[in-house]
């Protein structure tokens, strides 16, 4: 594959390449499945067991722990495509050019844009008064057009009359549905490009990682309160924080094809792996740009760590790893490490498999309803 000037002045770090190789290149061992495998390559370039029996087989040998969960859920077995080391060569580079983009580039926001933040700490909180939270949406158009937009839906009904004031719309929704709402416009701000030109490059990346992190925000408080684990508002924020870093990621490389040193027709497949990669560091280093609180911070750097301790100090954390695992599962398939992760968090919360079930179509519910306010 052709390489920018860009990135073949930045020398790849050989562990950093060892990592990607480990995370993408993995393929079961099993003879039968890899030979399911191999057809399903050729017909669609990606590894997938869907007969039933092969895909028990497959989740039993590859993912034990992992195993009912995965029935309960109804997936197949599905691996992401093992990349090649000239991919996998690639995608360190581009790693290393975007980490140093964002790490030089001016225009990156150097605070979190106040409105913004406020909304999403007051719709963390249960005891949120009306009126606080109208002088705060008040303040920001994109936030009071959104309000009055789903306050006026069909799908309320005209019996009451139009609203024509946020005062009235929050009555009109109550505040749980107000605070989703005031949630998802918010956040847009930290998932949005820097311009219409970058934004027009990757809308629809920008537009997916603005959606998970409402979801994941509102699943993770729904969680907290439905398991009587954590704080439910401390859970809200990790969720729609802790992968902050991907839209980081994504604008410096939008800006990296601006200025030409890198290519515009990038694979999907090999922007998210570089995503992936480099997320949790730029987020944490944004994180600490903020000024959030540190157990966001904390939140953030630990997402993707390997182990994660049973205790009272890490629910939140394990709170958000278990909903962003469930959201990325059903998004594409996941590396067996990421897996782990998520069944590791899932037994940390005594989750079962059924409970797992009934938490999946909540997200996918709630990932429908951001969908639907933010018009997309």
């Amino acid at each position: 594959m052709k390489q920018t000037a860009a990135a073949q002045a930045v020398s790849p770090d050989r562990s950093v390449f060892s990592w990607f190789r480990r995370l993408f290149s993995r393929a079961p061992a099993n003879s039968q499945v890899v030979s399911v495998r191999r057809a399903a390559s050729q017909r669609e370039s990606q590894t997938r067991v869907t007969t039933p029996n092969v895909a028990d087989a497959a989740w039993a040998e590859h993912a034990p722990d992992f195993h009912p969960y995965a029935l309960a859920l109804g997936l197949p077995f599905e691996l992401p495509p093992a990349f090649n080391d000239e991919q996998l060569e690639r995608i360190t580079q581009l790693s290393a050019a975007v980490s140093e983009f964002a790490a030089n580039d001016d225009n990156v926001p150097k605070s979190l844009p106040t409105a913004s933040l406020r909304v999403l700490n007051l719709v963390a909180k249960n005891d949120v008064e009306i009126s606080e939270l109208a002088s705060v949406i008040h303040q920001d158009t994109a936030l009071t057009a959104a309000i009055l937009r789903v306050a006026n839906s069909a799908a309320l009904g005209p019996s009451a009359g139009p609203i024509n004031t946020v005062r009235d719309a929050l009555t009109r929704l109550g505040l749980a549905e107000s605070g989703r709402v005031a949630g998802a416009v918010a956040a847009r701000t930290l998932f949005s490009a820097r311009s219409k030109s970058t934004h027009a490059m990757y809308a629809a990346m920008f537009s997916e990682l603005h959606v998970n992190a409402a979801a994941a925000a509102g699943g993770a408080a729904y969680l907290a309160m439905e398991r009587a684990v954590g704080r439910s508002d401390m859970a809200y924020l990790g969720g729609m924080l802790h992968d902050v870093g991907k839209s980081l990621a994504l604008g410096a490389l939008a800006g990296l094809v601006l200025e030409h040193k890198a290519e515009r027709d990038l694979a999907p497949e090999i922007i998210s792996a570089m995503l992936e990669g480099v997320h949790v560091d730029l987020g944490a280093q944004a994180h600490e740009r903020w000024a959030l609180p540190a157990y966001l911070t904390e939140l953030c750097a630990a997402s993707h760590d390997a182990h994660v301790p049973d205790s009272p100090a890490h629910s939140e954390l394990h709170l958000v790893r278990v909903v962003s695992g469930l959201l990325a599962l059903r998004a594409r398939p996941q590396p067996l490490e990421r897996l782990h992760e998520l069944e590791q968090s899932i037994v940390a919360l005594r989750i079962t498999p059924l409970q797992a079930r009934a938490l999946d179509s909540e997200l996918r519910a709630r990932s429908a309803q951001v969908r639907n306010v933010l018009g997309l």
